[in-house]
């Protein structure tokens, strides 16, 4: 299967409606299509698109009404050429018939002003309608009417392109092998003569070299011909689609199903935005979410392609999506028995389990009147019985409190001493080897004084950066130290927090500013201040990221730091 864009004008006002459109894709890169996109979210903005598909058709009618108009008006036969020309780029992918009309109507005009290059050009555009529709041979009869290969420079190359293109086309379909071989050479034939009739730059002239490398499996050849083109169009324009579509093409060369499904996806977005109706990225993206088992969507996809297809008004278009259609219609409808007949089952099931919950409730009314009786006489001793429980139970919480807090207080020592020797030893390391480093300084002071280089001094005293360097070791000895006592400390304190503020451990195990402050306060260095003084910033700025903190907590807020501190204390 495979589906042919025309070139498409878009109207200033179905512009304006795409640019004004929200848009949460997740952009791709034009040649960085090696990291695996968000296919997600590209699946939310197509399901929003849909929603809006009517929208963007009826803002399409709206300009073709102002040019029907505009042509009602028109009187001069160049002006209405103009606007018939304009309404047929505009029926091109929003009805078949009505633009073969116009473009027909275009060829009576060029006829009667007696435009010769005109004529040809409006035949080539048709000819290249009727092969993207399959009225193939209606297409080589018009090319034939056109007398040979046109003079004037527009219409010799929409001629070259219909050629090639109505060749191809008839190559893929024939099930002849032998005129296919001789389709194929009258493809290539055209083929040379375009390459020389267009610039290299231009969009059909990398196109055709596109096809001819996919035709052929080089996909480097192909993809590199992609990326020029698409890097020439905006996610705005209408050819961006047919370039987004035939890049889902070279990809089928490959094994990556993700980067097919992100340009049939990015083709088809840009597709309903642009009102088209000849949707062929739609149908091929539902036939492979069918083949993947995700029935619901590819339903829904391939009815929407479905009605447009209808609305476009080519057999042959309805023809390619039939058996998709089909395909997918009873792959939807098996699955419908399949759960019809779980829903039956289950129901059967249900059905039995409340007749036996029904016995049991009788049973256990019988057997409640029979030991009514005997509960009536232990409610007295319960009672006897009850205000010695309720003594002795307020003994053993009071008892158990007594226990909790010691147990509490022993807990707290013993990790306060763990701490203690801990940050003890890392003191006295620290001290250590500031002072082996003073001293070194002080001597190559004294050197640097005793032969008078006051400058090299100078320059040796007001050296940036040592600061923040002994303020890193200061901070990496902090962070290696709390994670040796408190290995589990991120994890335990992400479990405070909700699923979408998770923190992560940062570089060569380091924690980070926020990390940093929770540990601090965790230690029971709790006052913003003391904070501020460690980490070398502002009071408030540790008080915004305490807040920011609480605010993300899975708990009341005002509980959270009392929480923290006893992570570990298990």
């Amino acid at each position: 299967m495979r589906t042919n864009y025309p070139h498409q004008y878009v109207t200033s006002i179905l512009l304006v409606i795409c640019l004004i459109c929200p848009c949460s894709l997740t952009t791709a890169n034009a040649t960085g299509d090696t990291k695996t996109q968000n296919l997600d979210s590209l699946y939310q903005v197509l399901d929003y698109e849909l929603s809006r598909s009517e929208g963007y058709i009826h803002a399409k009618n709206i300009a073709i009404s102002h040019l029907k108009d505009e042509l009602r008006n028109s009187s001069a036969p160049h002006s209405q050429f103009v606007c018939c020309k304009q309404l047929f780029q505009e029926y091109q992918s929003l009805n078949n018939d009505s633009a073969l009309v116009y473009i027909y109507r275009c060829i009576q005009l060029a006829q009667k002003s007696k435009s010769v290059a005109d004529e040809k050009e409006c035949k080539a555009l048709m000819a290249y309608q009727c092969s993207s529709t399959g009225l193939f041979a209606e297409a080589l009869q018009i090319l034939n009417s056109i007398g040979g290969i046109p003079e004037s420079e527009e219409a010799r190359n929409q001629y070259l392109f219909a050629s090639t293109h109505l060749y191809g086309e008839l190559a893929y379909y024939t099930k002849i092998p032998e005129r296919r071989k001789q389709y194929l050479m009258k493809q290539q034939e055209y083929d040379e003569l375009l390459y020389r009739a267009f610039p290299p730059t231009s969009d059909k002239y990398l196109q055709r070299k596109e096809m001819v490398c996919y035709s052929g499996g080089n996909f480097k050849g192909a993809i590199h011909y992609s990326n020029i083109r698409l890097s020439g169009v905006s996610e705005n324009d209408r050819n961006y689609a047919v370039v987004a579509y035939y890049r889902y093409l070279d990809y089928r060369l490959t094994d990556r199903i993700d980067l097919r499904k992100y340009w049939l996806l990015k083709a088809t977005i840009c597709d309903i935005r642009n009102a088209v109706m000849d949707q062929g990225a739609m149908w091929e993206l539902a036939r492979i979410l069918q083949q993947e088992g995700d029935l619901e969507r590819s339903h829904r996809y391939i009815r929407f392609a479905w009605n447009c297809a209808h609305k476009f008004s080519t057999r042959v278009r309805s023809w390619q999506i039939s058996p998709v259609m089909l395909s997918i219609d009873e792959s939807y409808q098996q699955r419908l028995n399949t759960s019809n007949h779980m829903l039956t089952m289950y129901l059967v099931a249900i059905s039995i389990l409340v007749v036996i919950l029904l016995c049991a409730v009788v049973y256990i009314n019988h057997q409640r009147s029979r030991i009514a009786v005997g509960r009536e006489n232990l409610r007295k001793s319960n009672e006897m019985l009850s205000d010695a429980n309720g003594k002795l139970s307020l003994m053993n919480e009071e008892l158990k409190k007594v226990n909790e807090n010691q147990l509490q207080l022993n807990l707290q020592l013993s990790q306060a001493n763990r701490v203690k020797e801990e940050y003890v030893g890392r003191f006295m390391s620290m001290c250590s080897v500031y002072i082996d480093r003073m001293d070194v300084f002080r001597k190559q002071v004294n050197r640097l004084v005793k032969d008078h280089e006051y400058q090299e001094l100078y320059s040796l005293t007001r050296k940036p950066g040592r600061q923040e360097k002994q303020l890193d070791e200061l901070y990496e000895n902090f962070d290696s130290a709390f994670l040796h006592l408190f290995p589990n400390f991120i994890s335990d304190f992400n479990k405070l927090l909700k699923p979408e503020a998770q923190m992560t451990e940062g570089e060569d195990g380091r924690l980070s500013t926020t990390l940093r402050i929770f540990a601090l306060i965790r230690l029971g260095i709790d006052d913003s201040s003391k904070i501020s003084e460690f980490l070398h910033c502002s009071a408030n700025t540790i008080y915004n990221y305490r807040s920011r903190v609480r605010n993300v907590a899975i708990m009341n807020r005002d509980e959270f730091e009392q929480y923290v501190k006893k992570i570990g204390m298990e």
